[in-house]
């Protein structure tokens, strides 16, 4: 009998077992390419944020340039970009009216975190050109300084880098305890004031975005827990900027390279800079408030309502959703919509916005064991409120330590107080 010797090898599939090489084997030449190249093409994931992005916008066109031709995570232009249109609208004294006694500037707080090396200060660089005209608060190093820069530029954007030092020399500078208190009433809208025997500088009309942008691995060091989950960086809405597996280093050694581009490449800087120069050229928008139509109010109450599970602080996911008036009107801009009426296509492009933020807070609270800590808190808050019942009177740190078993020390109970005391206010 004869022997059938396998031509399969190890580690490789046999091509004659393959249905399909039959077809193949009996296929024209120019069927052969046409497979050939059918299956050569890669399937390109969507960067995840493509959701928050308009298509056929100017803002699409930026986030395209940088993923044709760097390796810079796409969260880096988009938040940048997206500052600058804050900042030059708050420039433009636009005010967005939620109801019949409040309106707010459109100013976003945010920080993004990204690894070393990922090109942070290149992309916000890169982003600026175009937008020159958009006013930038001065870098500064004390609390003084700080005012004056404010008083300076109290309209447009402020970038700020090594956003995580920054914040920690709030509580290990002793000159910069004044730069906390002002970015306080910056972001209540409070008057900014700077009284001395020899100087007096008050701002009672600022406005100003702020773009933090820090090295991701090494932030909650700087920072701490307590200060994101009730502290003064609670303030901000975070982005992470991950490096993309799909556009490794080694293939952009030059940014937007000459040789490299093709035409549609440079039809589309072309389209950017024309469409810039539009944007920033528009006159109907100085010193309007836009107004929220009745189905943009029903979208912000439905994603307000639907999607918190308790993953986050309560005061935080207040904070972040309100973040959604802002980004409303920056897309109604985005989308070249005209009058004065916001409307509900702006608004959930808003809300798909600011749950990527909520996301990527979400994944810095897990990483500091936020879980744990949040149990903790409302472990701490019943048995709290329960004492208070029973003695009528508050309750002190050594109450604290005598009642809940996981919490040690004076110090830990007076941090827990002090957190408690903050949520209730």
């Amino acid at each position: 009998m004869t022997q059938t010797v396998s031509t399969k090898k190890k580690g490789r599939p046999n091509t004659h077992d393959l249905p399909f090489m039959s077809e193949w084997e009996g296929m024209s030449q120019e069927g052969r390419k046409f497979v050939s190249a059918i299956l050569s093409l890669q399937t390109r994931e969507k960067w995840h944020g493509n959701q928050a992005v308009p298509p056929g916008s100017v803002l699409e066109d930026v986030l395209r340039s940088f993923e044709r031709h760097t390796d810079i995570p796409l969260e880096l232009p988009f938040l940048a970009w997206m500052t600058h249109l804050s900042g030059w609208l708050c420039a433009q004294d636009v005010k967005v009216r939620l109801n019949s006694h409040q309106a707010i500037s459109p100013r976003l707080w945010s920080i993004v975190l990204a690894s070393s090396g990922a090109g942070k200060t290149w992309a916000v660089n890169h982003v600026r050109k175009g937008m020159e005209e958009v006013p930038q608060v001065e870098n500064t190093a004390s609390g003084v300084a700080l005012v004056q820069a404010i008083k300076k530029t109290p309209k447009g954007i402020w970038v700020r880098d090594e956003m995580g030092m920054y914040l920690k020399s709030f509580q290990t500078q002793p000159h910069m305890e004044k730069a906390k208190d002002i970015l306080l009433n910056a972001y209540n809208g409070d008057p900014i004031e700077h009284i001395t025997k020899s100087d007096s500088i008050v701002i009672k009309d600022h406005a100003f975005s702020i773009l933090g942008i820090t090295v991701g691995e090494t932030f909650l060091e700087q920072v701490g827990a307590d200060s994101l989950i009730d502290g003064f960086a609670q303030r901000f809405n975070y982005l992470i900027a991950d490096k993309d597996k799909a556009r490794p280093i080694q293939d952009f050694p030059l940014y937007f390279d000459d040789r490299k581009m093709n035409e549609e490449d440079r039809k589309r800087l072309k389209r950017i800079e024309n469409e810039l120069r539009r944007l920033l050229s528009r006159t109907d928008l100085s010193g309007v408030e836009l107004v929220l139509s009745n189905d943009a109010l029903d979208v912000f109450e439905e994603v307000f309502r639907d999607n918190f599970k308790g993953q986050v602080p309560e005061s935080f996911y207040r904070r972040s959703m309100f973040s959604m008036f802002s980004y409303a009107a920056l897309y109604h801009v985005l989308l070249d919509k005209r009058g004065l009426e916001i409307g509900n296509e702006a608004m959930a492009y808003a809300a798909r916005v600011v749950m990527m933020h909520l996301k990527d807070v979400k994944k810095i609270l897990q990483k500091a064991g936020w879980s744990e800590l949040e149990l903790l808190l409302q472990h701490a808050e019943d048995w709290k409120r329960k004492w208070e019942e029973k003695h009528k009177k508050k309750a002190a740190a050594r109450d604290l330590i005598a009642g809940v078993r996981a919490i040690k020390t004076i110090q830990q109970a007076k941090s827990i107080l002090e957190i408690l005391e903050y949520r209730r206010v």
